[in-house]
């Protein structure tokens, strides 16, 4: 992991890049080391007292996240998660403090792709894609392809600096965008987002393309957006208008934390929300949260 200062710092976030970018960025290098928080962390979580039972009985997960759910993710942080293990993992990976991950392919025609995670998500999100997306594979057309991939972490997120005041999605695009043509050298580039890493990739793809058509799938997309817009929008409308409210009501409740961001993840990126066992499993939401309470990322989102 890298740490950057200079230019990117200047502009208020942070890029994490390997060491073979160019010494004018000032890239040092850096370990992640929250030991001595986790701890504490999990002492909170032990003495966190849950209800005894739900207020919204048979209802699924139509309510929000179920009670029994946190109880066994409860149950397992404090009895089998190991911080550790994962903090061992973030530091053999190459990257850089905007913080990034940058995995280069060996394949010499690699497209470069930079991935933009959202919330409640962080650039551990994509880390059991990284590898496997920079080994090539053979598209339905016959096409070979594979990547160089790149994620940042968003202002404000794991390792990033905070954004200043008024910073808007243009700005974070900007920097990206920089991160890309100018710290890493790509001259072109693929984008791809999530949650509010997807308005920070269509800006980027109007930085560096004359236009932007959608696939069919993209389309689809866009219709799976309005009916969010319907239904599941009010954790946004809080944490746009008044984040300091909720930031501060979980700023030290790890479980707390937990019930919100992980009602999110089942509901938005599980294949099987709401119809079978959930392919995501405990470990990776006990892993994400526990990066955000260890970093104080949560009233930063």
């Amino acid at each position: 992991m890298y740490v950057t200062s200079g230019l990117l710092l200047a502009l208020s976030t942070t890029v994490a890049a390997a060491v073979t970018v160019d010494a004018a960025y000032g890239l040092r290098p850096y370990q992640v080391d929250l030991k001595d928080g986790s701890t504490r962390m999990l002492d909170l979580v032990r003495n966190y007292h849950l209800p005894e039972k739900p207020v919204y009985a048979g209802v699924g997960s139509t309510a929000g996240l179920d009670l029994d759910l946190l109880e066994s993710l409860k149950q397992q942080w404090t009895e089998q998660y190991d911080w550790e293990e994962d903090q061992d993992y973030m530091n053999s990976n190459r990257r850089s403090t905007t913080h990034f991950v940058h995995e280069r392919s060996s394949d010499p025609e690699a497209i470069p792709r930079l991935l933009e995670h959202g919330w409640p998500g962080s650039f551990m999100e994509f880390a059991a894609i990284i590898k496997e997306l920079t080994m090539q594979s053979t598209t339905s057309t016959g096409k070979h392809v594979a990547f160089h991939i790149i994620v940042p972490s968003l202002p404000g997120f794991a390792f990033s600096q905070a954004a200043p005041a008024n910073w808007t999605t243009e700005d974070t695009a900007r920097v990206h965008h920089t991160l890309m043509t100018e710290v890493l050298g790509y001259k072109k580039f693929a984008v791809h987002g999530t949650d509010f890493g997807a308005p920070i990739a269509y800006t980027l793809a109007e930085l560096a393309a004359a236009n932007i058509s959608l696939s069919p799938l993209e389309e689809f997309e866009v219709a799976r957006y309005e009916e969010w817009n319907t239904v599941g929008i009010a954790y946004y409308l809080q944490q746009a208008t008044k984040p300091n409210t909720i930031g501060l009501a979980l700023h030290d409740s790890p479980v707390g934390q937990l019930a919100w961001i992980a009602e999110k993840f089942l509901d938005w990126s599980d294949p099987r929300a709401g119809t079978g066992p959930s392919l995501i499993t405990h470990h990776e939401l006990l892993r994400h949260v526990s990066l955000y309470f260890l970093t104080e990322s949560f009233q930063l989102m």
